[in-house]
């Protein structure tokens, strides 16, 4: 029989299900640390989120909001780190998603069209828009077509 330790290690378990820690606690957590970081208190909201992460690795929810604290905090590999390993848990992660697009588009070298896939992912997971990010997805998938007409325009007035 393996001790507990073991079973955390080859992925049998979790942290979390090993002390007893319920979905339920660990989203009000997850609240909590969403309180802090709305009050600029990035360093404990990354500290709440990445002790979720640890003690529940396969919670995709909770990797998208340590992303979302490091991006706060300008850390923009490691929040792109944490998107990554939010959308390989869950490809539909909305938070991650529209996050990560977010994060994208303030970069020099940014790919438009991995923005627009996410962009467009998001809004296939939450086609009522009853998410925030979601509305914010829309929002910028109209600002970029926007944009793009704008440049369009000007292009063909060069002409």
């Amino acid at each position: 029989m393996h001790e507990p330790i073991d079973a955390v290690a080859a992925g049998e378990t979790t942290l979390a299900e090993l002390e007893g820690l319920t979905v339920a606690e660990a989203y009000a957590i997850a609240d909590f640390g969403w309180t802090m970081l709305g009050q600029g208190r990035l360093d404990a909201a990354e500290a709440i989120f990445e002790s979720l992460t640890i003690s529940n690795p396969r919670h995709a929810y909770f990797h998208a909001l340590l992303g979302s604290a490091r991006q706060r905090a300008g850390d923009i590999e490691g929040a792109l780190a944490a998107y990554d390993r939010a959308l390989a848990i869950d490809p539909n992660e909305t938070g991650a998603l529209v996050n990560r697009a977010e994060l994208l588009l303030g970069l020099d070298d940014c790919d438009a069209d991995e923005v627009t896939d996410l962009l467009g992912r998001s809004l296939s997971a939450d086609p009522g828009f009853t998410r925030p990010e979601t509305c914010r997805a829309r929002a910028l998938i109209a600002a970029i077509a926007a944009d793009k007409l704008v440049q369009d325009t000007d292009a063909a007035a060069v002409v």
